[in-house]
């Protein structure tokens, strides 16, 4: 199912035996979620009442995991050297271990940049939103605090911060952003057209 594109292999960017398996096509995602589940519903004509019912799904499952897709290829093959503080080698997800929050908490992007004989060195780390609210001051505090959690022997320099949103940015977080040299924040039209 791999090999014909069905599945895909996502691996952890701290962790190699950590990868999942996830269906790799949003559209079949779409069709297991909500075609077959509410088949029934669809075929007497509840559509709008199943989309009422499915919203949030759809946003989590779907449209978030598609958004973060977008945000680590645009990450890898669009971003600037500027934007990253260099060239990455690779982009993936990660989880964190946190013992403040006791928990791991999810990296949706971790750009890194390979040198032979040394340890692998983070150039970035972003979260990407596809919520339908501006990204606000809160998403940059939580990536400050996994900055923090990031093996120190990845990251000589420090990384810099990428925020990915689907809706835009409040105008406080704009503000804080364009005062800062490590933050830079990526919104539709920047992912689509710009580096």
């Amino acid at each position: 199912m791999e090999q014909i594109g069905l599945l895909e292999r996502v691996e952890d960017a701290f962790k190699d035996e950590r990868g999942i398996y996830r269906i790799a096509d949003p559209l079949i995602r779409f069709h297991q979620l909500v075609v077959s589940r509410h088949e029934g519903r669809l075929v007497r004509h509840e559509s709008a009442r199943v989309w009422t019912d499915v919203t949030d799904t759809v946003a989590a499952k779907i449209y978030g995991p598609h958004f973060e897709d977008l945000a680590r290829e645009w990450t890898l093959a669009q971003a600037s050297t500027e934007t990253l503080g260099g060239t990455p080698s690779w982009v993936r997800p990660a989880t964190l271990a946190c013992r403040e929050h006791r928990e791991g908490h999810e990296l949706d992007v971790v750009a890194s940049r390979s040198v032979p004989f040394e340890p692998d060195q983070v150039l970035a780390i972003g979260e990407a939103k596809a919520t339908a609210k501006p990204v606000d001051v809160a998403e940059l505090d939580r990536l400050e605090h996994l900055r923090t959690l990031l093996p120190p022997k990845a990251t000589e320099e420090q990384p810099k911060l990428l925020l990915f949103g689907r809706a835009g940015f409040t105008r406080l977080l704009q503000k804080t952003a364009a005062a800062r040299q490590d933050v830079a924040l990526v919104d539709l039209e920047r992912l689509y057209l710009g580096t």
